[in-house]
C-alpha cells in the first residue's frame, strides 16, 4: 500500500524569514516520520516550499506510517517552531491531491465515499480521494480519521466483499456425533406440507399451526431447561431500537438491508444497500 499526498499549511503572516529554521526542521523529522515503523520504512518528505504564508508539502508513505498521519505529526512541532522564534501560527492546511494504491486482484464497481475516482490497472487499486477546494475531504476529515476508515473499508472489500459483523463464538462443549435422521431442507419440506407460508414480502413468514408447535416446544424447553434454573427472571423491552443502539452496537454497518423501518425497505439485496452501508462505515453518520 503507498499514499501520496500534496498538501500546505497555512500562516498567519509571511514566513519568509523563517526559511531556513524550516529546512532544518525538515531535515530532522525523519525519526518523526518513521516512529512505529520497521527501519527504513514509514513516512517521507519528498519535496516542500515555503511561498509567503504557506508551506507546501509533497508526502510519500507506506502503510506503516501514512502521508495524512505524518502531516499531522508535523503540523504540532513546526507550529511550535514558529510560534516561538518568529511570532508565526500555523491556522490549518488544504489537501490538494491525495491518491492511494494498494494490491488487488479485482476492481471495485461502485462509489466509496470521498472517493473522487478508482481505477484498476496492473492487479492494482488506484485511488483518488475527493480533495480540494470543492472537495468533501478536507481538514476536518482528516483529522476525524477519515482516510483509516477508507482504507479499512477497502481492506474489507477486498478480503471478504459483503457481509455484516464477524461472528465470534467459542465452542463449550459438544455432544457425541449422532447421525442425521433427515438431510433435506427445513424450509422446502415445510413449505411443501403447508406449515410455513411466504408473507408479503422477503423475509416475512407465516407460520402454520404445526410450526407454531414446533417453536412453543423449543420455549418450553428453554424455559423449564434452562432459563428457570438458572433462575432468570423475565423482562419485556421496547420492539423497535432507536438508531443509537445499532451503532453502540455496531451492527449499523451491516444491518440496512435486514432493517424494517416500521414498513418494510424497498428491498433486502445487500448490493442495493452496500452504497449506503460504506457511507455510515466511512463517516459514523446516517446518510
Amino acid at each position: 500500500m503507498k499514499f501520496h499526498l500534496e498538501a500546505s499549511l497555512r500562516l498567519s503572516s509571511d514566513a519568509s524569514g523563517a526559511e531556513a529554521a524550516v529546512s532544518d526542521f525538515f531535515k530532522g523529522a525523519v525519526p518523526l516520520l518513521q516512529k512505529g515503523a520497521p527501519e527504513g520504512q514509514g513516512a517521507r518528505i519528498t519535496a516542500w516550499k515555503l511561498a509567503g504564508n504557506r508551506i507546501d508539502l509533497v508526502i510519500d508513505s507506506d502503510r506503516y506510517v501514512r502521508a495524512h498521519d505524518a502531516l499531522l505529526r508535523l503540523r504540532r512541532p513546526l507550529s511550535e517552531l514558529l510560534g516561538k522564534q518568529f511570532r508565526i501560527g500555523v491556522r490549518g492546511l488544504d489537501i490538494t491531491k491525495f491518491d492511494i494504491e494498494v494490491q488487488s486482484e479485482r476492481s471495485i464497481e461502485h462509489k466509496i465515499p470521498h472517493v473522487r475516482d478508482i481505477r484498476f490497472e496492473g492487479g492494482r487499486l488506484y485511488l483518488s480521494l475527493d480533495v480540494g477546494p470543492e472537495g468533501t475531504l478536507g481538514q476536518s476529515e482528516i483529522e476525524n480519521r477519515i482516510p483509516d476508515r477508507i482504507i479499512s473499508l477497502l481492506e474489507e472489500k477486498l478480503q471478504s466483499g459483503y457481509g455484516g459483523k464477524t461472528e465470534h463464538w467459542e465452542l463449550l462443549w459438544e455432544s457425541a456425533a449422532r447421525q442425521p435422521k433427515f438431510n433435506r431442507d427445513p424450509t422446502e419440506e415445510m413449505q411443501k406440507e403447508g406449515w410455513i407460508k411466504h408473507g408479503s414480502s422477503r423475509g416475512q413468514w407465516i407460520y402454520g399451526p404445526q410450526a407454531t408447535a414446533v417453536f412453543r416446544a423449543f420455549e418450553r424447553i428453554v424455559l423449564e431447561e434452562i432459563l428457570r434454573p438458572l433462575a432468570y427472571r423475565e423482562m419485556i423491552f421496547p420492539k423497535l431500537d432507536t438508531w443509537d443502539v445499532w451503532k453502540k452496537s455496531g451492527r449499523a454497518q451491516g444491518v440496512y438491508p435486514e432493517i424494517y423501518f416500521v414498513c418494510p425497505p424497498k428491498t433486502r439485496d445487500p448490493a442495493f444497500w452496500e452504497e449506503v452501508m460504506d457511507y455510515y462505515k466511512v463517516t459514523h453518520e446516517v446518510p
